[in-house]
């Protein structure tokens, strides 16, 4: 027997054989593809090792290993994160909005927004009043109407679902290959299509 495999805890060894596989079989499709598995499983157990004696108290070592991976793939993303220096990025260029300088989206906003929120029902449009447009915090907004965070957060999502859909129906959004809005027609039928 070697020094080295004597100064392996037997807590470590038992925890190791019963998740080791486990963990390899959850690491191999996270991990990108000039990393080997077998380099970061390697990493974990170096790690558990410089526990010593320590490792014994963790009172949950499927977790522990878990924990120790999920960091070690942190490393390896922010490691091979590749930056562009900020005087050799391209410049941008900010779309020229038509229509005497307002852009399209902001049109939408001023143009549609109100009138479909009215027409909302009373619950949606008042949270995505309060949240979104007065910039009231979803956890003070559910402490005033007396709801849970989760319960004002789930609220608010679905308001801004149905105001998203109401918007699409009743203005006829069309949104470019990138999600922005490139057209709308507003809401008195006489005005021409704004793109």
């Amino acid at each position: 027997m070697t020094d080295e495999q004597r100064s392996v805890p037997p807590c470590l060894k038992a925890s190791w054989g019963c998740f080791s596989n486990e963990l390899r079989r959850w690491l191999l499709p996270q991990l990108p593809a000039q990393i080997s598995v077998d380099d970061v499983i390697q990493d974990v157990f170096l790690r558990a090792l410089s526990c010593h004696g320590g490792f014994c108290t963790i009172h949950n070592p499927r977790a522990w290993f878990y924990q120790v991976a999920r960091h070690c793939l942190a490393d390896i993303y922010r490691r091979d994160r590749h930056y562009v220096p900020l005087e050799l990025a391209p410049e941008c260029e900010a779309a020229a909005p038509e229509n005497g300088g307002v852009a399209v989206i902001d049109q939408l906003a001023h143009q549609c927004l109100p009138r479909v929120l009215s027409e909302l029902a009373e619950a949606d449009s008042d949270i995505v009043r309060s949240c979104d447009l007065l910039g009231v915090t979803v956890a003070k907004y559910a402490v005033t109407h007396q709801l849970s965070l989760p319960a004002a957060k789930s609220r608010l999502l679905r308001a801004r679902r149905r105001l998203y859909q109401v918007m699409c129906q009743k203005c006829q959004v069309q949104t470019d290959q990138n999600g922005a809005v490139c057209r709308f027609v507003p809401r008195n039928s006489s005005s021409p299509v704004i793109k």
